[in-house]
């Protein structure tokens, strides 16, 4: 949507409808339609992304081979 802004380690779930002009702050999971804030992030959770994004790149190192 125009103008929204979703800052980094922010969680949007799924179905989730973020609307024009909205930001959605790091650190923060948003559900709903509008979105909304729901819940601070846990630690375990903000570590997630890196974890996943490793995963990712390594994945991708294995199929261009």
């Amino acid at each position: 949507m125009d103008g929204v802004v979703v800052q980094s380690g922010c969680m949007i779930g799924a179905g989730t409808l973020v609307t024009p002009g909205k930001v959605c702050e790091s650190g923060w999971l948003y559900l709903g339609s509008p979105a909304k804030k729901v819940r601070e992030l846990t630690e375990d959770e903000k570590n997630m992304f890196k974890r996943l994004a490793n995963n990712y790149v390594n994945y991708s190192r294995e199929y261009m081979c």
